[in-house]
């Protein structure tokens, strides 16, 4: 069972949520139901190309395809965890996936930038890279980990 702490002041689990009480209800809801079904023929398809070089990649887009065709457009979506983390070249920021309502999976994306200009660009670089950590979690081009 996972714990959370339903007494956690308003506002602790960053933007999206209104209340801890509300990520209370999403983990509650995660451990009673399961994705698995809605996700079967979609994570399990065949096996990726390589690149040239031999190396498995699959393109942030996919995995957002992936996520539509199992949950439908809107019936998913990534919720940031606290303020972003910038330092001298890289963002960092931990998401939430939230999928059919549930809370499925977080992870902490990051991405490097090489001038400050480059930030904006870099926090949806960060976004993508968690939205693929999370899609571990459901066994979404699980190959490639």
């Amino acid at each position: 069972m996972i714990a959370c702490n339903m007494d956690a002041p308003a506002g602790a689990w960053a933007v999206g949520w209104s209340e801890a009480r509300t990520m209370g209800r999403l983990v509650r809801g995660f451990v009673r139901h399961s994705t698995a079904s809605r996700l079967a023929n979609t994570s399990l398809g065949p096996p990726f190309p390589a690149h040239a070089d031999g190396i498995l990649y699959l393109p942030e887009i996919i995995y957002r395809r992936i996520l539509n065709q199992a949950f439908g457009p809107g019936g998913w979506g990534m919720v940031p965890r606290g303020e972003m983390t910038v330092t001298k070249n890289m963002v960092s920021r931990e998401w939430a996936l939230l999928a059919a309502g549930r809370l499925v999976a977080v992870a902490r994306g990051e991405q490097t930038y090489f001038d400050p200009s480059g930030v904006p660009t870099a926090s949806e670089g960060c976004k993508s890279n968690a939205l693929m950590r999370c899609c571990k979690d459901l066994g979404i081009a699980s190959e490639l980990w």
